[in-house]
């Protein structure tokens, strides 16, 4: 879908506050809790694809899923370092936040992004014209991974995240595959309420050596149930 937008002139316009992107998703998970959803968290990798595309869609004076270089969210999403295995996104322009979101909700495809079960994550990218119109992007993931570390000793690898929690479920195994190998955690630890700190250390696969980035996926079994969650990527040595 790409509509123009109207009265808008590039100079001049800004980002929004870094506080009115978390309103975006406050509002956004205050509809989540309403219809029973999980809310979402703020997840850096969907920010900066969010962001970088709604500074794009202000030059642009347009609003496309569709990016300048022929790119599509997933694309955006991977080149930011998101580990999701997908990725959907909601595009908006209007004269306030809450008017963006109300059309949403009466958009089918919108509404359904909105909604979506499987979403764990999301980021904002929003800016303002010159005229006081806002451009608002909102991208959504299910990433269940959120890292926080990574370090080579020796030959091993060290590396640590969070482990999002789904709502009123906790996993009963979480493992990587690493060179075909599955990998246990050698810590992991329940933090807050909804997510567990956790730590493996693996030796470093073969592919890793080549000074190709290298992809560990992430397996979980839930309810008796196995299933990826998240790719992991190690970046060249």
């Amino acid at each position: 879908m790409i509509l123009l937008i109207s009265g808008i002139t590039v100079a001049g316009a800004s980002k929004l506050s870094p506080c009115e992107g978390a309103r975006v998703l406050k509002e956004i998970n205050e509809i989540r809790k309403h219809h029973g959803l999980q809310e979402l968290i703020t997840e850096s990798s969907a920010s900066a694809a969010a962001a970088l595309h709604s500074q794009e869609l202000g030059e642009r004076q347009t609003l496309s899923h569709w990016g300048l270089d022929g790119s599509r969210v997933m694309e955006r999403y991977r080149a930011a370092g998101g580990t999701g295995l997908k990725a959907g996104e909601n595009l908006g322009a209007g004269d306030s936040i809450r008017s963006i979101i109300d059309a949403w909700m009466q958009s089918p495809s919108h509404r359904n992004n909105l909604l979506r079960t499987d979403w764990f994550s999301a980021g904002v990218g929003h800016l303002q014209t010159d005229g006081g119109r806002i451009i608002l992007v909102v991208v959504f993931n299910d990433s269940r991974w959120e890292q926080t570390s990574i370090r080579i000793e020796g030959a091993m690898v060290k590396m640590e995240g969070y482990y999002i929690l789904a709502q009123g479920i906790f996993p009963e195994k979480i493992t990587i595959s690493v060179s075909g190998n599955e990998i246990s955690p050698v810590s992991a630890a329940v933090s807050g309420n909804d997510r567990i700190g956790i730590r493996f250390e693996f030796i470093k696969p073969a592919e890793w050596d080549s000074r190709r980035i290298a992809a560990v996926p992430l397996f979980v079994i839930e309810s008796g149930e196995s299933h990826q969650t998240d790719l992991l990527f190690l970046p060249p040595l």
